[in-house]
């Protein structure tokens, strides 16, 4: 079964600042991985249960990979229902946390 995907409006603002090539990539991305599995830890997708993002008080943070950008999403896993919370460009060098 299928999840929607769902945007953070200042996170779509960003996407949509990006390149139109980097734009694809994510969309493309966005649609092989977090349509169908979007809390599997797999390939690009990552779970940092370190951090606490600055839009939670809870730790625990999804993180897309798409070089050098990384989505961070929430899984609503009872709704069938992902919600992108930030797209950031991470530097060579920088860690997670240093771009939330």
């Amino acid at each position: 079964m299928r999840f929607e995907v769902e945007w953070d409006e200042e996170a779509f603002e960003d996407f949509e600042r990006l390149r139109a090539y980097d734009r694809q990539r994510i969309s493309a991305t966005i649609e092989a991985h977090l349509i169908l599995t979007p809390d599997e830890v797999q390939g690009p997708i990552k779970y940092i249960d370190t951090l606490i993002p600055p839009w939670s008080e809870s730790p625990g943070i999804w993180q897309l990979s798409v070089i050098p950008f990384r989505i961070f999403y929430d899984v609503f896993r009872d709704e069938r229902r992902v919600y992108v919370q930030a797209v950031r460009r991470k530097p060579h060098g920088k860690q997670t946390k240093d771009i939330l």
